[in-house]
């Protein structure tokens, strides 16, 4: 429901104020929820590479079709939140957009020694 109030008010508020929903958080605040639910519950559902690929495809389409007289943020940021939060929960292992663990430390870098620096100035 606050997701729903937010956009709403987000497209309701743009032609009056456009930096007011630019950069006020209540105006923007259903972009971070859409982004918070697949961060803490992946959509099972939208799993999978053509998922991702049609969220790159709406991220894409913003880029190409949006222009300065595009009014944005409002309903014009739709299609890019929606892309995004599709390519990155529909990411998988081995695609080239999914997310990966950082690589765990060689055993060489792992035994060498590391130096302070002082700073004493002397």
């Amino acid at each position: 429901m606050l997701a729903a109030a937010s956009f709403a008010a987000s497209i309701w508020h743009l032609p009056v104020d456009p930096d007011d929903v630019f950069y006020l958080a209540p105006y923007r605040f259903w972009e971070l929820l859409i982004g918070a639910l697949i961060a803490l519950r992946p959509a099972r559902a939208l799993e999978g590479s053509a998922f991702a690929f049609l969220g790159l495809g709406l991220i894409a389409g913003a880029v190409l079709l949006y222009d300065d007289k595009t009014l944005f943020p409002g309903l014009a940021a739709l299609a890019p939140t929606l892309g995004a939060a599709l390519a990155i929960n529909g990411a998988r292992e081995g695609m080239a957009a999914a997310p990966s663990s950082p690589p765990a430390p060689s055993s060489s870098s792992a035994r060498s020694p590391t130096r302070s620096i002082s700073c004493t100035g002397r």
